[in-house]
């Protein structure tokens, strides 16, 4: 099932890249879950066009997308 809205964790996440952009592995652990778990998670924001990922070698870098969406997110946070 795919899920449509967002979670206490996908804010979490979001908040987190507010400050700078942020490796899976880092956001892993800041928000206490497994790697592939948060990449799920990752996954449905950029989906939504919150957030962009890119590959740096084998890492996933995240950071808080351009869509006037995440723009709106940003200042409510």
């Amino acid at each position: 099932m795919r899920q449509v809205g967002l979670t206490k964790v996908h804010l979490e996440i979001l908040g987190y890249v507010l400050t700078g952009e942020r490796t899976v592995s880092d956001i892993a652990s800041h928000v206490g879950r497994s790697a592939s778990w948060t990449s799920e998670c990752v996954r449905h924001l950029a989906g939504m066009d919150l957030v962009v990922k890119r590959k740096r070698g084998l890492e996933v870098l995240v950071r808080l997308g351009s869509s006037e969406l995440a723009h709106s997110l940003e200042l409510l946070m």
